[in-house]
């Protein structure tokens, strides 16, 4: 678990033209060409933007991922805690087996 699930404080403090980008709530995956707005962090990353207060969220930082960064939450920079995680990972699993038994 990366410290950022666990809400450490760290916020990304993301550019204005990835908050241009942001501000409808359209765009839920971003390409590795965001990456160095994150600073560096994995994990759930809290998000905000210093230009546009409305511009805030938590994503899914993973360059093991394509695309490595996912939005996952818009609006609130409150972490993302491991019984969150572990509860969608159960419903998950739980709908793959239903589906694939059918």
């Amino acid at each position: 678990i990366h410290h950022n699930m666990l809400g450490s404080g760290s916020i990304a403090r993301i550019s204005p033209s990835l908050s241009a980008l942001l501000r409808r709530r359209e765009h839920w995956s971003l390409s590795s060409s965001f990456l160095k707005d994150f600073g560096g962090m994995t994990g759930f990353v809290p998000f905000a933007c210093p230009v546009y207060d409305s511009v805030s969220g938590v994503a899914l930082v993973d360059e093991t991922m394509s695309p490595p960064i996912k939005i996952v939450r818009y609006g609130s920079t409150d972490p993302i805690d491991t019984k969150y995680v572990s509860d969608a990972i159960l419903r998950a699993t739980s709908l793959r087996e239903k589906l694939s038994s059918q």
